[in-house]
């Protein structure tokens, strides 16, 4: 999501419908992302959304080194649209 359109809270509504797209395209076994661990209010999102957390690791970017999270969400296939099948 673009920085100015952050805060707004449109976060779940972005996330599950890239999620959606991800479940109708390729059907996954389990979707993983890295996340910031300095950015809370993205680990609050996916954790809200069903992501676990799995692994902390170190990552060189920007110009610096920066601790990273791995979460990890395993979809529940269902005949419900994959938003609803993972809300909370």
């Amino acid at each position: 999501m673009r920085p100015d359109l952050t805060g707004r809270g449109n976060g779940v509504a972005f996330l599950e419908a890239g999620l959606a797209f991800i479940m109708d395209r390729y059907a996954p076994k389990q979707i993983e992302l890295a996340v910031a661990t300095f950015n809370e209010r993205a680990i609050r999102l996916y954790t809200k959304s069903g992501f676990l957390p799995v692994e902390r690791f170190q990552q060189a970017t920007n110009g610096g080194s920066y601790e990273f999270l791995k979460m990890r969400l395993q979809p529940i296939h269902s005949t419900e649209p994959f938003p609803k099948s993972i809300s909370r």
